[in-house]
């Protein structure tokens, strides 16, 4: 396959995967939730009683995500049974460490932290093979069929659920907050995409590295 129709390859899946994300991310032009009517003790309470994880342990976007199931407790079977449906199809904790909620919120800690190909390990070696699959995974644990239906939903999954969706939403935000950082695209990280013949970086066809001082900068 030649480099261009790889690169188209490469834009057009990018492309159909991304869209999920600007879906989310189109809340942008709506007010982000992020208060809810519970106090904080009353939160850490439905963490450890309900969750059976330790509130105040998660970075931000996680406990935000464990806020809302307080407060919104009819998302906690739905969560449940999405993830149990893509441990029936993946029960492999290596290329799907998400198995349950408590691995959930470790996975969601480290994942917002995460450049795209560093989410999973050792998928296909190529790096936009990772990138894909790395961004297929965040959605694949929300995309399985559930028992919640609402007509007006694009399906019956977590994903477009209307009270879990703006969270997924405000994930992306942090994601690419986390992305916009100079800690997210290093000099090893650069190299990774160099050695990676598809992107071309080792025949001076693109401007200067230093230009580059993120990963949404390089993308």
């Amino acid at each position: 396959m030649t480099y261009m129709k790889i690169m188209n390859s490469l834009r057009i899946q990018l492309s159909s995967l991304l869209l999920v994300f600007s879906l989310a991310l189109a809340g942008l032009l709506l007010p982000v939730h992020s208060a809810y009517a519970m106090s904080e003790s009353e939160v850490a309470r439905f963490a450890e009683e309900q969750l059976g994880v330790t509130y105040g342990i998660h970075g931000p976007i996680t406990q935000e995500l464990v806020t809302l199931l307080a407060q919104k407790p009819y998302l906690v079977p739905l969560l449940n049974e999405s993830l149990a449906a893509a441990a029936h199809i993946n029960p492999d904790p290596k290329t799907n460490p998400a198995q349950d909620i408590a691995s959930y919120l470790d996975f969601i800690d480290s994942a917002v932290e995460l450049i795209p190909q560093e989410i999973l390990d050792n998928p296909p070696d190529l790096i936009r093979d990772q990138i894909l699959q790395s961004i297929c995974y965040f959605y694949y644990l929300v995309d399985q069929e559930i028992s919640w239906h609402d007509p007006a939903a694009f399906g019956s999954k977590l994903q477009y659920h209307p009270d879990f969706s703006p969270w997924l939403r405000d994930f992306a935000n942090a994601w690419g907050a986390c992305l916009d950082t100079e800690a997210s695209f290093t000099d090893a990280t650069y190299q990774q995409f160099y050695a990676d013949p598809n992107f071309r970086l080792a025949t001076g066809d693109y401007e200067d590295r230093a230009l580059w001082t993120n990963f949404n900068h390089f993308f």
